[in-house]
């Protein structure tokens, strides 16, 4: 396995994990004993660049009483196994 490879899968593992504590934090912060909490967040997001001719951005969803993210997608214009399909 390449480093690149091994790299990303220790970053996941380790933000699976801290989502995973935020989570509990958040639904302990809430305690309502529900199944599932109603929560209040908000939504953010950016690309790198202004304009239109930005190639990658990112969105957050951040719960609105402890502030933490909740949620987060990175997105990208470019598809690299479509590059790498063309050629």
């Amino acid at each position: 396995m390449g480093s690149v490879r091994r790299l990303d899968n220790a970053y996941t593992l380790a933000s699976e994990n801290i989502f995973a504590e935020i989570h509990r934090e958040i639904k302990n912060v809430y305690e309502n004993g529900a199944e599932i909490t109603d929560l209040s967040v908000s939504f953010n997001g950016t690309w790198l660049t202004r304009g239109h001719t930005s190639l990658i951005g990112v969105g957050c969803v951040i719960d609105m009483l402890t502030g933490y993210v909740v949620d987060f997608e990175v997105m990208s214009k470019v598809c690299r196994n479509c590059s790498v399909a063309k050629k």
